[in-house]
Parts: structure tokens; C-alpha cells; sequence
């Protein structure tokens, strides 16, 4: 019996680790190699989140194509290429053909994509609107999707796809535009070799990809071609926001900043937000019942009056945090309860004791560690920014460091976790303009804090 025992312990482990190792592999790596143009990198983000809601990828996004070579794409499962690609580029092509002969993927998107793979210089009929035929319902590739839809754009046309590809879509070239009267492709695949090839010549623009069947076509194209299985997948609609957002209220007030600020939490299907320019107009009422966090990037120097005070101890209390940004560390300055127990930290407006005076200093390059153990910066690695820099804080032994400075402050904490027990108080140091604001990095950490912060991330 014990032995009957010990064999099923042995193969439910064997299971467990199989099914393990399965959940770790079925996670597809895909690389989005963006044209040159900021409209490329708009088209290239829209479709970072369209793989990225799917589920099923892992994205990178790479704003140039210039460069890329066997060592950049082989370690990806998928490589999109989409925008305006220098048609000239030899070693890109080579690169690409190299890559999707070894049995990988390769989703090629828009017309002039399509043509740099293809070699060719296929015009594309400018028209407002045409209507595209999917060839077969039956193809897993299809299937779901109505018989025809109505697409915007340039149609394709005169473009010569190879005899082993498969048409999967194809549109009618109608002569009133001037167009041949033919069915133009597309959307075809190909599987000459080990190759899996998957091109679509709709998407030219962010306009025509919100059009009907784009993303539909997309998601299933980037699956085949990235695994080789055409399984049906769901509908995309790029409308739809995620349910249960995180309800954000964004708290500023009494320190100019320049309004490019608000782009930190635009674009994101998982937050939504709210604007108060003051911690008085904020506290009023009670935040419960609206907000699931805050963000406070204002200058409150001065204590709350009570019935504020209270609105914003029942708030966090509750278990609903902060994220505290760059100059509103210095919040409450004269509330030690706050800037011991909350925010774990303190800057000194004036000498205190022995201590001396905290001080700044504008646009220093800093070269940043974070912690890549911890969900906020998890795959993040070390990076620079230009940002503003406080001198001489105090710092509670309690906080936990998430990012440390590397120079030109070596070991000075940047982004940490404040002592707080009841709910999650994350402080960034950086933040101070355009600088902070634009930069990817900084834009992930801020949303990636948001989520943590809210229990999205556990």
C-alpha cells in the first residue's frame, strides 16, 4: 500500500511540474518592431495593448526596425512589423527572413510593411471606405466573424502574394474609385518552409485600426503565427474598457507643473480617474464610497482641519492607499504622525535642531536601480532619467525601498513603500516635469504603483 502511495506522490509531482512548466511556456514572447514616425509609434502602442489584453503575450516594443538583426528576434515567439520601414534595408529583410525560417512567427501589418517584406512597391488606392469578404467561415482563422465587413484606409492593390499563400480576407477594388473591379487580398498566411507568415494590409493608420475586423484579424493572425494553432479566438473590441477600473483621484494644488502631467493616466482600459485642485476641495466629503486611491501631487504645507483630517484617516483606515509624487512629500510637513508613520520620510524646510535645512537640485541625470523582485517593478531593469533631486530628508528605518539612485546620490532611496500598516503608501522621488512624464519607464511605474496599490497586482 505505502509503495502504491509513494508511486502516485511521484506522478501527481511529475503532473504538478509538467502542468507548471506548461502554464510558464504557454506565455508567448512577442517583439513589435515600430516604423520611424511618432504616428508608427502610436499605431505600435494600440497594438502593444491589443496583444497585451488578449492574454496570451508578453510585448516588447522596438521604435526603430534600423539595427535589427537575428540576435534581437530569435528569443521572441513573435515579431511584428508594422509602419514605415526603409524599404532599402537589406539587413533588416535578411534578418526577418532568417528569423521566420527557423519556425517562428512573423505578423507583418500595413501596407508599407507589407510591401518592405514583400519587395515590392504595391500602391495602395486611397478610399473611404471598402468592404472586405473573409474567404472561408469555416477557417479556424475566420471563424466568428461575419461574412464581410466595412474597413477604412488604403486599399492595397497589384500586390503579388505567392502561390503558397492562403487568402484569408480580400476586398473589392470597385472601379466607381477607380479601382480593377478585382478582389484584392488582404489578409493572407503563408507556410513556405518552416516559415509562419501572416500579413495584413489594413491597420495603416490608429483611424483604420478602430475600424470593424482590424483587431480581430490581428489577434488571430499574431496567434497562428506565433504558435502555429489557429483555435478561434474572442472578439476585440478596442472600445470596451476593463471592468472594475481603479477609481483614482489625482489631488494637485499649490506647486505649478505642467499639464502633460495628466497624460500619466490616460490610455489605460484598467484606471479610471478623477481631478481635485486642492486637499480642501478633495476632503470635503467622504472618499470611500468613490475612490479606491489616491494620488497626491499637490503642496499642503499646513495641518488639515478636522473634518478633513478625519476624511482622510477614514480613507486610508479603510485600507485604501496613496501614491504620494515628487514635491508632495512635503505635504503636511508639520504633521509628524504623517511623515513618520505614512509617508516614511520628511523634507525640512528650515533647520530643525541639529538638523540642517533640506535642499534641490534641477535637472540631474540619474541613473536608477529598481528592485525587480517587487510587482511594481517587476521586468524593469536599471534605467536613467533627468529629474529634480531632494538633498537631505529624513527616512524612517520602516520604509521599503523599491528603486535606489545609483549616482549621482549612490544608495539613496527613490521609490519606496512607507511604514503605513493599513492600507499601501508608495513615494516616487521623481516627478517633476516633461522629463519624468514622457518617460516610458516612469509611465510604467506610476500606472504599475496605481494597480499595486489597489491589490491588481498581488
Amino acid at each position: 500500500m505505502r509503495a502504491i502511495f509513494s508511486c502516485l506522490a511521484v506522478l501527481l509531482s511529475i503532473l504538478a511540474a509538467g502542468s507548471s512548466s506548461f502554464a510558464v511556456e504557454s506565455r508567448l514572447h512577442a517583439l513589435i518592431l515600430a516604423g520611424d514616425t511618432s504616428a508608427d509609434r502610436s499605431v505600435a502602442e494600440l497594438m502593444r495593448r491589443i496583444l497585451t489584453e488578449n492574454g496570451n503575450f508578453d510585448v516588447a516594443v522596438n521604435e526603430s526596425a534600423m539595427g535589427a538583426n537575428e540576435q534581437l528576434l530569435m528569443p521572441n515567439d513573435l515579431v511584428v512589423l508594422s509602419g514605415s520601414q526603409p524599404s532599402a534595408n537589406v539587413q533588416l529583410r535578411h534578418a526577418l527572413h532568417q528569423y521566420a525560417n527557423r519556425g517562428k512567427g512573423l505578423l507583418v501589418v500595413g501596407p508599407e510593411a507589407v510591401n518592405t517584406w514583400l519587395e515590392q512597391k504595391a500602391p495602395a488606392r486611397s478610399s473611404n471606405l471598402f468592404e472586405v469578404h473573409l474567404a472561408d467561415l469555416k477557417n479556424p482563422l475566420a471563424a466568428g466573424m461575419p461574412a464581410s465587413f466595412k474597413a477604412t484606409g488604403g486599399l492595397v492593390y497589384d500586390i503579388k502574394i505567392g502561390k503558397d499563400a492562403e487568402i484569408i480576407a480580400a476586398a473589392f477594388d470597385d472601379p466607381a474609385h477607380g479601382g480593377s473591379g478585382k478582389q484584392e487580398p488582404v489578409a493572407w498566411k503563408s507556410t513556405s518552409g518552416k516559415a509562419r507568415v501572416f500579413c495584413l494590409t489594413l491597420g495603416n493608420d490608429l483611424a483604420a485600426m478602430y475600424g470593424e475586423g482590424f483587431a480581430d484579424l490581428f489577434v488571430r493572425g499574431a496567434q497562428w503565427s506565433a504558435s502555429g494553432k489557429a483555435a478561434p479566438v474572442a472578439h476585440v473590441d478596442l472600445f470596451r474598457t476593463k471592468s472594475n477600473p481603479v477609481r483614482v483621484l489625482v489631488v494637485t494644488g499649490g506647486h505649478a507643473y505642467p499639464s502633460s502631467f495628466y497624460t500619466l493616466f490616460e490610455g489605460y482600459g484598467d484606471i479610471t480617474w478623477a481631478h481635485s485642485t486642492s486637499m480642501l476641495e478633495a476632503l470635503k466629503t467622504d472618499l470611500r464610497p468613490k475612490y479606491d486611491m489616491l494620488v497626491l501631487y499637490d503642496w499642503h504645507r499646513g495641518l488639515l482641519p478636522d473634518k478633513e483630517r478625519k476624511n482622510l484617516l477614514d480613507f486610508l483606515e479603510s485600507g485604501k492607499g496613496a501614491l504620494i509624487l515628487h514635491h508632495a512629500i512635503s505635504d503636511f510637513n508639520v504633521w509628524d504622525w504623517w511623515q513618520r508613520e505614512v509617508q516614511g520620510a520628511k523634507y525640512f524646510f528650515s533647520p530643525e535642531g541639529a538638523t540642517p535645512a533640506s535642499s534641490y537640485e534641477h535637472d540631474l541625470d540619474l541613473h536608477l536601480i529598481p528592485n525587480e523582485e517587487h510587482p511594481i517593478t517587476r521586468g524593469i531593469g536599471p534605467f536613467r532619467m533627468v529629474d529634480e533631486v531632494y538633498y537631505g530628508m529624513w527616512y524612517s528605518p520602516k520604509i521599503q525601498t523599491v528603486v535606489t539612485m545609483a549616482s549621482p546620490l549612490k544608495d539613496t532611496p527613490v521609490v519606496w513603500i512607507g511604514p503605513y500598516s493599513q492600507a499601501r503608501i508608495v513615494y516616487m522621488l521623481p516627478g517633476h516635469d516633461e522629463h519624468a512624464y514622457l518617460h516610458p519607464v516612469y509611465r510604467k511605474l506610476v500606472h504599475n504603483s496605481i494597480l499595486w496599490i489597489s491589490h491588481r497586482l498581488d
